[in-house]
Parts: C-alpha cells; structure tokens; sequence
C-alpha cells in the first residue's frame, strides 16, 4: 500500500499542482505536464522519501554537540542518542527544497515547453540562457515559499507518519507547484 501511495504522490499529485497552474495561466501543455509527471513520478518519488528517512533517523554524537553549541536548538536526546528535533527536521525539510532543487523543476518545465516538431536542440535553444532563468526563478520562488514551506513542512514533519510524508509533501508541493509554474512565468518576463 505505501508503494501505490508513493506512486500516486509522484506520477499524480506532483503533475497536479503544475497542471493547476497552467490552468490558472491559461497555458496548458500536454507535454509540459508529461515531463513533470515523469519528474514526479521518477526523481521525486525516490529521493524526497529518502531526505525524509535520513531527517527522522540521523543521530549525532555528543562530541558534535558539544563542538557546535548552535546544533543543541536543532536537537533532542532519546534512547538512540541526540537526533533531529521539530526545528531540526522543519528546517531540513525546508531547506531540502532550496533554490537549485526549484531550478531544476524549473527547468524541466522550461525545456518540455521548448519541445516543438522539426527543432534543432543545437541551434534552436539557449540552454545557458534557460539555466540563468531557472536560477533565478528559483531563487526568487524559495524565499517567497519559505513561510509556506516552513509551517507546511513543520506539519509534515511533525505530524505525519514516516511512510506518509512523501505523500504530505507531494500535497505541500501541489501547492507550490502552482505557484511556480506561475512565478516562472512572471519572473521569466523581468
């Protein structure tokens, strides 16, 4: 069951929230929204649940604590020994979801809306020019997400079940994802 829930987080819900924001731009793309799905359903849907394994079972040593005093905000002890506490595993999440990993989104959608019959990919596309715009866009994107994405992936982290936080995220990410399909429309124009 948590398989189908995966799949379903990664080929379903990802592709969603780019969906929604096509719709909400008045943009649809059936290609575009393709490669979102198979970035959902092939990249996301194995390395996010993995970040989020390593958050919940990460431990460090009391020698590390004791070297870097600001770790003991990040931290809490229990059986296992000193682990992520909420504020930890929030700003992990969180910070997980940075400026290039938006880019790189980003730049899918960028590239599978460049995908016309007859294009020559030598000539026909500035990838340079696409990779400075998804940057940039990206940048833009986390600092404008980071209070949704903070309280968001507090509750996720937090309130959620370890197999369940793929799922959580992907809804987080539906949201987001609709708000930078419209972003990178919008930044792409400054």
């Amino acid at each position: 069951m948590e398989r189908l829930i995966q799949h379903f987080a990664g080929w379903v819900l990802y592709p969603l929230g780019d969906l929604i924001g096509q719709i909400i731009m008045d943009d649809v793309n059936p290609i575009r929204y393709i490669a979102v799905m198979i970035a959902g359903g092939i990249i996301y849907r194995f390395e996010i649940p993995r970040w989020f394994h390593f958050l919940d079972s990460f431990r460090l040593s009391v020698d590390t604590e004791l070297r870097y005093p600001i770790l003991k905000r990040l931290v809490h002890e229990d059986e296992t020994g000193l682990r992520f506490n909420w504020l930890g595993k929030t700003l992990g999440a969180a910070l997980y979801f940075n400026p290039l990993w938006i880019a790189r989104h980003l730049f899918f959608i960028k590239v599978a809306t460049l995908i016309t019959p007859g294009m020559n990919w030598y000539s026909d596309v500035d990838f340079i020019a696409v990779l400075i715009t998804a940057l940039k866009s990206g940048t833009i994107s986390f600092f404008t997400n980071l209070p949704i994405a903070l309280i968001g992936n507090y509750l996720i982290q937090e309130r959620m079940n370890l197999r369940y936080r793929f799922v959580g995220s992907a809804v987080l990410t539906t949201v987001l994802n609709a708000k930078y399909a419209i972003e990178f429309v919008l930044f792409s124009k400054m």
